[in-house]
């Protein structure tokens, strides 16, 4: 995202919302660090006190480089962080720069620092995957109050390719209705959350667009929102995925299949419905594997 569309998003949200929080995520933000400095100034002089970031901790390898970006930050406005450690990240991100990171944010000191960790099935699951995870967080040597957060992974996108194979499967007939993660409000009838991505496209869910912000008013997106009115937001908040199946059928001739769990059979389906309905289920790069 630029400079540039950043402050013109964030001065309509600050103007028109109450924000609880600002969160800068990826992808990894630190790859463009000198926008992610320039967007955290703009928040902060724009009124937003509880501003945060998600990364994997890469550019962690030599401590006086880590101090020296996370106390730019912390004086430009950043008030949280929070580092993405599990097997799935450790695979591309050294353990030791992530932990160099950890404890550079620790000796700064920030207002919240979390560690956010991905799990294979449930955050009790015994495989490999999980092992691994348990493995990096008891390396971390953490105090007993800090804060770890465990969250089942999500299988959309390549997840959902290459991790589902290590899961048992349900029947196609799920029938449980969507519920989103509490941070976003558990509900699309009512979300407390939107992501606006690089593209301008504003979602409630990934894969989920309610417009875009680069050929429509942002102020009219949120304030015009009505789930009933977003052809696949309506079928999720009133039935659940499953209704999706109808529509699946209608249009494409869907194969049937086995399912981890409703947020697979949701990706999978919208994945097939893509074709019909481009701008509501966008980005199409939340389709691809």
């Amino acid at each position: 995202m630029t400079v540039k569309d950043f402050q013109a998003y964030m001065t309509v949200l600050a103007s028109e919302q109450s924000l609880r929080r600002i969160v800068f995520r990826g992808g990894e933000p630190f790859l463009f660090y000198k926008t992610l400095k320039r967007c955290i100034e703009i928040a902060h002089r724009l009124g937003q006190k509880k501003i945060a970031v998600v990364t994997s901790g890469h550019w962690g390898g030599n401590q006086t480089n880590a101090q020296k970006k996370l106390l730019e930050l912390k004086t430009a406005g950043l008030s949280s962080i929070w580092f993405s450690v599990d097997a799935f990240h450790q695979e591309f991100v050294p353990f030791h720069s992530v932990h160099t990171a950890i404890n550079a944010a620790r000796t700064i000191g920030f207002d919240e620092i979390v560690i956010t960790s991905q799990f294979l099935g449930t955050v009790n699951a015994r495989n490999t995957f999980n092992s691994r995870t348990e493995e990096c967080l008891e390396r971390l040597r953490l105090p007993e109050d800090f804060t770890i957060v465990r969250n089942p992974i999500v299988l959309e996108g390549r997840a959902s390719h290459q991790l589902a194979k290590y899961l048992n499967s349900k029947p196609a007939s799920l029938h449980e209705k969507c519920v989103l993660p509490s941070w976003a409000g558990e509900t699309l009838k009512d979300p407390r959350t939107i992501e606006i991505d690089f593209e301008g496209n504003v979602s409630i869910c990934p894969g989920l667009c309610i417009g875009n912000a680069k050929t429509e008013s942002l102020s009219e997106i949120i304030r015009n929102y009505d789930y009933t009115k977003h052809p696949i937001m309506r079928l999720l908040a009133e039935n659940g995925p499953h209704k999706l199946t109808e529509v699946a059928n209608t249009t494409r001739n869907f194969n049937l299949r086995e399912f981890v769990n409703e947020c697979h059979m949701c990706y999978e389906l919208r994945k097939q419905l893509r074709g019909c309905y481009p701008e509501s289920l966008a980005p199409q790069s939340c389709y691809a594997e």
